[in-house]
């Protein structure tokens, strides 16, 4: 690949010397681009006093640092990077697993550090007073080490395969050969647990004095209690127990305690002996699979998840007391996770996801006693049913959105009382609004999870901009609790994170907030009870954290809706991740939200010919407004003439203020690739209407180019367009559709929505979802509108085509079938129409391959550049490659010889 990076730099030299003083963004840009990366898909880790912080960066070439450094001051230490790391829990040290096999202790107050050699894994307890550290050793008879930090005394064991920490960390087990061993920290006292040979699981109740585990001896697996305090082993489930259902045994899966640790939570699993009895003796064949209209899944789909349902794991659940066993999940029934469990779960009916929409399932919820496994219906509906169903903290009542109604409604466990207890809000609380609810699958929806306040009776619920709070009793009026400052000022409200998880004071509700005119991001403050107007804390050009109303892939740490604030569990210390379109994310820390200091320093952009980003509002032809981004370089010109490419997927307006990290292309355009080369970039936002798709994208290109086309600064006649996945097929709908751009890249999109729908993705999904209600969204039936399919199938216009196209499409694609590219690619080429195709072996939807993704780069902007920038075009588009040269003969030079593809 360095030759064909040689050759590519060679063919591009030119357009490298144009900016002298920075450096347009190559392959080795992307390679060497330092960005922020997770640790444990959190920004970074706070030690609890908020004293100390450590955050990972890297990039591809040079892989990730973890950086430790003090709040305030100038303490700062740098290692390789690993998300096996964490602070112990008196803020003094920091331990991590580094890259091989050290285990590094840094001593935060001595400011000196600690090797231990040959390690595998390691534990520390999260809370309570106790500070150690138990690791294990690679090889040496599997030696097992606790080291009590505060004391330095050390106590070993040897064979041991597994070992466990409660959360206060004063408790130990450990599995070696011969079964549990309970190791007292304070006491250093060892007790053997009975009845604990090969152990597969375990779990510490709340409290950290019990456990439960999961036991195998040969093939009779077992769950097994054990009362420290008595030291007593009980066995509470086992295979042939009441309650587990006949054909499923107990797994190896997760277990856990619930609220009161008088219950735990366990998996069974369909037994690999279980078998279906002959139903008749007349079977000729057992090769036959026979489809049936009244089959509720396809055959497909059944055979799919026949073959993967001994890997599935049930939930079951069962009483420590009374030893009382309810298996609450098998194939129809599924639970919906709550951490709160005490005495009651909710189950809902399976239904099948891709049909649910036409073939009259019943979805329902139940809510379930645990004690003895009575199960309520408490709602049942045919599509769009219910969603975001939750019981509350207190287990008084479970509140569940009815998508039909677009309303809130209560179940009271003790009366059985239902009541719709949001129906005097005056405001949509469904996703209803222009812009909001293009796709038929979206009406209805809510616009985010309700949030239970804390040892409250009390709910919080969204409309489109503002909070209300409602009493689940239906007693008391809801209140609007931003005082419906959101709506007059299209500010969205939310709360931050989980209420409950500090970042919130008793008093008062922290928010994050955006406004969807001007694109700001920030955070706002509410007092509880008092209901007047949120308190701007921060509201500014920036991107620190928001959910997007619409379907975006960004990626990593330039994704909003990554990297939530972080607190610090003892102090008033806070993480923020901080970006914009020109200054990479970078994490600060703060103590009130309104000024914030330092913590990493990356900018990366400084070096080379950034990218600017400005809203753009047009005009609809229906009269409504619509946004997009314009992206420039850094040393626009407004005297130039500079060429355009739109890239689009649904709506990316909101990401106005979003970073965009340079990389190879796997599937859209890379931004600042483009931008540093010389190109604008323009990301238009899409609204389509039922039935009419083609023609609304159609509609907001045009009314977007001809807005465009008023400045001086674009070439209008030098415009391109690209997109992939669904805008794959908003750019085939484009190119087949209107004559105004030069040319045309679409990767993965569809292009003959009859027989799309007439399809099945791999594992069986139907694909008639997807113009049912989907993104095709034509909403009809095609044998009763053949005409809007055609209308909205880019195979059937390709006849006044103009545009050229180059198609990227992979046989693996589980998305979008390969034999949509193959239906366009081959009517383009039976109509002599320009049309090149890219196909790389084993690769999918996108493209994951380094090689892969450098060679679609340089062959995309091969094409662009020829017809947006009239450079010589590459031989693989003038004479083609046979097949007999693949991998011989790339294709990449440039021809000479005068030929035009």
């Amino acid at each position: 690949m360095k030759l064909l990076w040689t050759v590519f730099l060679l063919n591009f030299s030119i357009v490298t010397l144009t900016w002298a003083q920075k450096k347009v963004i190559d392959k080795d840009a992307c390679d060497n681009w330092p960005s922020l990366r997770d640790i444990n898909l959190n920004s970074s880790i706070l030690t609890n006093d908020g004293k100390y912080v450590a955050f990972q960066y890297g990039s591809k070439q040079k892989g990730s640092f973890i950086i430790v450094k003090s709040i305030v001051g100038s303490f700062k230490f740098e290692f390789n990077g690993t998300d096996n790391l964490c602070f112990t829990s008196d803020s003094r040290r920091l331990v991590a697993l580094l890259p091989g096999d050290s285990l590094l202790v840094l001593d935060l107050l001595k400011q000196s550090k600690q090797y231990i050699l040959n390690v595998k894994s390691f534990s520390t307890p999260h809370y309570g007073k106790a500070q150690f550290i138990a690791y294990q050793l690679n090889g040496d008879q599997q030696k097992f080490t606790v080291i009590n930090l505060d004391s330095e005394n050390e106590k070993s064991f040897y064979g041991v395969e597994r070992q466990w920490i409660n959360k206060e960390g004063n408790a130990i087990v450990i599995k070696n050969i011969n079964g549990l061993i309970w190791l007292d920290i304070k006491t250093n006292i060892e007790r053997a647990i009975p009845e604990s040979f090969n152990t597969l699981n375990l779990a510490f109740d709340n409290s950290g004095n019990n456990i439960a585990f999961i036991s195998s001896e040969q093939e009779n697996v077992s769950l097994r209690y054990f009362n420290h305090g008595t030291e007593i082993t009980k066995d509470l489930a086992n295979n042939s127990k009441d309650g587990i259902q006949n054909g499923f045994c107990i797994s190896d899966g997760q277990i856990s305690f619930n609220k009161h640790d008088n219950k735990v939570f366990f998996q069974v699993k369909l037994s690999k002996k279980s078998s279906f009895s002959t139903l008749n003796n007349l079977i000729i064949s057992k090769t036959i699979n026979v489809w049936s209209y009244r089959d509720k899944v396809l055959q497909e789909k059944q055979l799919f998840e026949l073959s993967e349902q001994y890997n599935q794991n049930y939930l079951a659940v069962v009483n420590i007391n009374d030893g009382k066993t309810i298996q609450l999940e098998d194939e129809n029934y599924f639970f919906i996770p709550d951490r709160m469990v005490k005495n009651y779960v909710l189950l809902t009916a399976k239904v099948s996801d891709d049909e649910f929409h036409w073939n009259k399932e019943l979805k329902s919820l139940y809510v379930v006693n645990i004690n003895d496994g009575k199960k309520t219906k408490i709602f049942e509906s045919s599509y769009p049913s219910f969603q975001d169903a939750m019981i509350s903290p207190d287990e008084r009542f479970v509140v569940w959105f009815n998508r039909k109604s677009q309303q809130y409604y209560s179940y009271e466990i003790s009366s059985g009382d239902i009541r719709n207890i949001s129906s005097s809000i005056t405001e949509p609380l469904g996703i209803n609004q222009r812009g909001e609810a293009d796709k038929l699958s979206n009406q209805g929806a809510t616009y985010d999870m309700p949030v239970w306040l804390t040892k409250d009776h009390t709910l919080l619920v969204y409309d489109q901009n503002d909070i209300w709070q409602i009493d689940p009793n239906g007693k008391g009026k809801p209140t609007n609790v931003t005082n419906g400052y959101g709506n007059r000022n299209k500010i969205r409200f939310r709360v931050l994170g989980d209420y409950e998880a500090g970042l919130s004071k008793p008093d008062e509700i922290l928010l994050w907030a955006f406004n969807s005119e001007n694109k700001q991001n920030g955070f706002w403050k509410v007092k509880r009870r008092q209901h007047k107007d949120p308190i701007k804390l921060t509201m500014d050009s920036h991107a620190y954290y928001f959910s997007p109303t619409s379907l975006v892939t960004w990626r990593g740490a330039d994704d909003p809706t990554n990297f939530i604030p972080i607190k610090a569990k003892e102090a008033n210390v806070f993480v923020v991740r901080r970006m914009s379109a020109n200054d990479a994310p970078n994490l600060y820390y703060t103590y009130d939200f309104k000024s914030f200091a330092p913590i990493s320093d990356l900018h990366p952009q400084n070096r080379y010919n950034w990218l600017t980003a400005e809203l753009v509002t047009w005009t609809l032809p229906d009269g409504l407004k619509s946004d997009g981004i314009l992206f420039k370089p850094e040393d626009f010109d407004s005297k130039k003439k500079y060429p355009i490419i739109f890239n689009y997927y649904e709506r990316r307006s909101e990401g106005l203020n979003v970073y965009r990290n340079p990389e190879l292309s796997g599937d859209n355009i890379n931004i600042p690739w483009y931008v540093s080369r010389g190109y604008l970039v323009f990301e238009p936002d899409m609204y389509y209407k039922t039935g009419k798709t083609a023609e609304n994208i159609i509609n907001v290109v045009n009314s977007a180019a001809k807005y465009l086309g008023c400045f001086t600064y674009i070439d209008t006649m030098r415009m391109g367009i690209q997109g992939q996945s669904f805008g794959g097929y908003e750019t085939n709908v484009i190119a087949t559709g209107t004559n105004i751009f030069a040319a045309a890249c679409e990767m993965a999109g569809p292009t003959d929505i009859i027989s799309e729908y007439g399809s099945l993705r791999p594992g069986g999904h139907n694909n008639e979802v997807s113009a049912d209600i989907g993104q095709r969204n034509l909403g009809v039936l095609p044998w009763e509108y053949p005409a809007i399919f055609v209308e909205n199938s880019p195979i059937f216009h390709i006849g006044k085509m103009t545009t050229p196209l180059l198609i990227v499409h992979n046989r693996n694609d589980g998305s979008i079938l390969f034999s949509q590219a193959v239906e366009l690619f081959m009517a383009l080429r039976r109509s002599n129409k320009k049309a090149w195709m890219l196909e790389y072996d084993k690769e999918g939807h996108s493209i994951y391959n380094e090689n892969n993704k450098l060679d679609f780069t340089i062959r995309m902007q091969q094409f662009f550049d020829h017809y947006l920038k009239g450079t010589l075009p590459p031989k693989w588009m003038t004479q083609g490659i046979a097949a007999k040269y693949k991998g011989i003969d790339s294709g990449l030079e440039l021809d000479t010889s005068g030929q035009i593809p």
